[in-house]
């Protein structure tokens, strides 16, 4: 079973559990980036993403006239796609979420050496940060069944990013698509698999670590439960999950 664990935030200064910190200088942490994780990223014009509840406002204006607005993003989105088709409304969750730069907690990032990296998050800033700087690994993302990730991780140098809720650089694919609504939750795992990841405890980090990156919201509770589910569906069986809850600007530095 999956542990779960909280680092404690003290003013603007984070305690990290020892095992933690451990962990991380052994290269032994898959670190997962959930919802609020890329709050910090910023476009051109300083401007950062929209929240959940901001895109399903975005998605009513552009789809629905402005009617629900107010509603959840899976329900908003449901109804966007039936006003008009999976294509052009993520087409336009792309559009959105494509200017946004990484932030210098993205770049700080990319110096640790990971086990793996996993998100939920449809953005590409994980990439960004990794292509901007001399990071000590390369990732390799696993979108989709049709990506050969295995034959690439032969390299120590490549990483695993495990992309969990779809990519903004893949929306071609009605069978993988952006997990938008509640059916598309309900088919998770169609047209996505997690060989790259079926083996973890026989790599040597069975008792590791993963460090949860989100934010406190009133869907805190939401995300540490699907971040819990996600890490069962990656068969990362004894991995403690931490609960960072923050935005990656108050993470450790």
């Amino acid at each position: 079973m999956t542990e779960l664990s909280s680092a404690r935030v003290t003013g603007s200064a984070m305690e990290i559990p020892e095992f933690l910190i451990t962990q991380v200088r052994e290269g032994k942490v898959v670190l997962f980036l959930g919802s609020g994780a890329s709050m910090d990223a910023t476009d051109t014009r300083g401007k950062k993403p929209p929240s959940a509840n901001a895109l399903a406002d975005m998605l009513a204006d552009r789809f629905l006239s402005g009617k629900y607005k107010g509603y959840p993003l899976n329900q908003i989105a449901e109804y966007a796609i039936s006003e008009s088709d999976l294509g052009t409304v993520q087409a336009f969750i792309r559009d959105i979420f494509a200017p946004f730069e990484p932030s210098k907690a993205h770049e700080l990032m990319t110096t640790f050496r990971w086990y793996g990296l996993a998100t939920t998050n449809y953005d590409q800033i994980i990439e960004k940060a990794y292509s901007k700087n001399s990071a000590v690994q390369e990732p390799r993302p696993l979108i989709e069944n049709t990506d050969r990730v295995e034959e690439n991780l032969r390299d120590p140098k490549y990483i695993l990013l495990l992309k969990l809720h779809g990519c903004i650089s893949r929306i071609s694919n009605p069978n993988c698509p952006l997990i938008l609504t509640t059916e598309q939750y309900v088919e998770y795992r169609q047209g996505r698999d997690v060989r790259g990841f079926e083996n973890v405890e026989h790599r040597g980090i069975g008792e590791g670590a993963a460090p949860f990156v989100g934010i406190r919201n009133d869907n805190s509770k939401r995300s540490l439960t699907e971040a819990r589910q996600n890490l069962h569906w990656l068969s990362i069986a004894r991995l403690r999950l931490f609960d960072w809850l923050n935005c990656p600007s108050r993470c450790p530095q």
